[in-house]
């Protein structure tokens, strides 16, 4: 028989366990009692959110459209940049090799001796771009006045702003190799084989490499005569350069 001593002992080590029990039994009840809290936390927030989305939202006022005229969008600050398409062939020259060219031009025709050589070197980056017409074909729609507004826009858009003369622009083609053009004598009434920007044809060859190299330069295509009055010129006439 267990002695009084060592049921006192047994009765002690029980209440000890009934007491960690206790506290096992309050830890998981105030637990359960925080889930049940942050449930009622969660379905309450599920409510006030279901509530604002039924509720119209306010709408941002819209500024107004400006109105940018046609004749100067830069007063509104606009940039308007333009599609380029640059010429697949074309090998750029030094101003050095353009100076050459010019010389050997100036040296067949006198006619092109005044022209600077920054304008002439620009004038040939420019036409370098363009594609050409077919061996042979001009382009008698348009005269020197409208080759030389359009060049000059298309150089802006090519980061070459500039000046871009009757004389450069004949000149650059002759220097080109690969360009045809009519009779010098009828200045200025002059047609060119190459086709506007953005128009299809064959793009550059680079001739000039071979005119540089000592081939001759090309001679004029045969023409039809043609009365020069036939020629529609946009604006009065002026010297080569």
């Amino acid at each position: 028989m267990q002695t009084d001593k060592e049921l006192s002992a047994l009765h002690r080590r029980l209440d000890s366990q009934q007491k960690l029990i206790d506290q096992q039994v309050a830890t998981i009840s105030e637990f359960t009692n925080t889930i049940s809290d942050l449930s009622r936390d969660v379905m309450s927030l599920k409510s006030t959110v279901a509530t604002l989305q039924l509720q119209p939202q306010p709408v941002a006022p819209q500024p107004k459209p400006t109105v940018i005229s046609a004749a100067d969008p830069r007063e509104h600050g606009v940039q308007i940049r333009e599609l380029v398409t640059r010429s697949p062939t074309f090998e750029i020259p030094s101003e050095a090799q353009t100076r050459q060219l010019l010389s050997i031009v100036s040296a067949r025709h006198a006619l092109f001796k005044p022209l600077g050589e920054l304008e002439f070197h620009r004038a040939f980056l420019v036409v370098g771009e363009l594609n050409r017409l077919p061996d042979g074909k001009l382009d008698t729609e348009h005269g020197l006045p409208w080759w030389s507004d359009t060049l000059e826009a298309f150089a802006r858009k090519l980061s070459l702003p500039g000046s871009i003369s009757y004389g450069a622009i004949v000149a650059c083609c002759i220097a080109h190799g690969d360009i045809g053009f009519s009779s010098i004598s009828n200045w200025p009434f002059i047609d060119l084989g190459i086709a506007p920007p953005m128009y299809a044809g064959r793009p550059t060859n680079n001739k000039w490499k071979l005119i540089l190299g000592g081939a001759t330069l090309p001679e004029p295509v045969a023409q039809p005569t043609r009365k020069p009055v036939e020629r529609h010129v946009i604006r009065p006439v002026a010297p080569p350069w």
